[in-house]
């Protein structure tokens, strides 16, 4: 088995593995054009996981293209996505209908909350959408287990902790310098000795190989759930593959941290 390490060799070992996964990916989606042939248990949350699968996907396929280019810091808040996405869709088939509604739970409190901004700032906006909004809201705070996973999947940091993926969200903040107005990207185009005045640059700084190293992990991370919810398990092959490449165990995906009676 190979050494996954954060170097050049285990970075080309991670674009092999996430180039076999995306053109996968691909023919998969090709084949599915008409609907999912998917497994009995995972029919409900089966067509949003699909989505999220893609988005994965396309999202790997953006990151190794800037990568390529030399564009890494243009490409890191789509790894941030990438990251935040890649744990959401195992949260997603691991929670079933609760999963999926609180997942609605979530997106009708921000798009609430966007008409109420909406309003104050004078838009006009349908109030019956609202009303029904915040119907729909009150009538899910009846559900604990619903509650709990609506604020699991509005924070990355509280779905991280839920799987117990703390150093995991490290990595996700340090995207997030390379996805707001901080000093970093500031001085994304200035070449720094800490001597001399800053020399501007043509392109980006190079953030070196964590990029396509860990886009190949979440490829391999959300191909695994993925697989089990297509039926057939189209991808177990390649997963295996690219896993043995990346020197990567066979049991990647983490478990929901169990939480103590009473807590």
């Amino acid at each position: 088995m190979s050494e996954f390490t954060n170097d050049a060799a285990t970075a080309a070992r991670a674009r092999a593995a996430a180039r076999a996964l995306i053109d996968l990916g691909d023919r998969i989606a090709a084949q599915h054009k008409g609907g999912l042939a998917v497994e009995t248990v995972h029919v409900a949350v089966a067509p949003a996981a699909w989505s999220w699968w893609r988005l994965i996907t396309d999202s790997a396929r953006i990151v190794l293209e800037m990568e390529e280019r030399g564009y890494g810091v243009v490409a890191a808040p789509v790894m941030r996505n990438l990251i935040n996405h890649t744990l959401a869709l195992q949260w997603l088939v691991d929670g079933g209908e609760t999963a999926l509604k609180a997942l609605d739970d979530y997106s009708d409190k921000q798009l609430l909350q966007l008409i109420e901004d909406a309003v104050a700032n004078n838009w006009s906006v349908d109030e019956p959408t609202a009303e029904a909004l915040r119907a729909a809201i009150a009538e899910r705070a009846a559900d604990p287990a619903v509650a709990k996973f609506s604020k699991e999947i509005g924070s990355p940091k509280g779905l991280m902790k839920a799987y117990g993926a703390q150093a995991l969200y490290v990595l996700y903040r340090l995207l997030c310098a390379y996805s707001h107005t901080t000093r970093a990207t500031a001085q994304a185009y200035q070449h720094l000795d800490g001597e001399h005045d800053p020399e501007l640059r043509e392109t980006p700084v190079d953030l070196g190989d964590g990029n396509v190293i860990w886009t190949a992990v979440c490829l391999i991370q959300a191909g695994r759930v993925m697989d089990t919810v297509l039926a057939g398990q189209p991808l177990t092959a390649t997963l295996d593959e690219a896993t043995t490449l990346m020197g990567l165990p066979e049991a990647i995906l983490p478990g929901r941290v169990a939480i103590a009676p009473g807590r």
